[in-house]
């Protein structure tokens, strides 16, 4: 998830200085990967990062669609499959969750 995190911040920089509206949206998520990474053991803090958090998604399939399709860029696009797929067998092989990554809240 670190991984991630950081290389959405360093290609970030050439998406926000074509699209300047996407600023905000990599600003929250930076806060947000600030915040769980500093207080990740405090159950307050966890709650309240949860909501920036959310613009991961969003910024992550900005970043795939901007480098496929503008840039033309496709070793970052199949790096970050390659990453998540490698992330998603190793939570299911270390049983994360007691073999499930996902959690469902009602």
């Amino acid at each position: 998830i670190i991984i991630s995190n950081f290389l959405i911040i360093i290609f970030s920089h050439s998406i926000i200085k074509k699209h300047p509206t996407f600023k905000l949206y990599f600003f929250l998520f930076f806060i947000g990967s600030i915040l769980y990474n500093l207080f990740n053991s405090v159950h307050l803090v966890q709650r309240f990062n949860e909501y920036f958090l959310i613009f991961k998604p969003l910024v992550l399939s900005y970043l795939v669609f901007y480098y496929t399709y503008e840039e033309r860029n496709e070793l970052i696009v199949y790096s970050v499959f390659v990453l998540y797929l490698v992330w998603f067998v190793f939570m299911i092989y270390g049983s994360s969750n007691m073999s499930n990554p996902y959690q469902l809240k009602f």
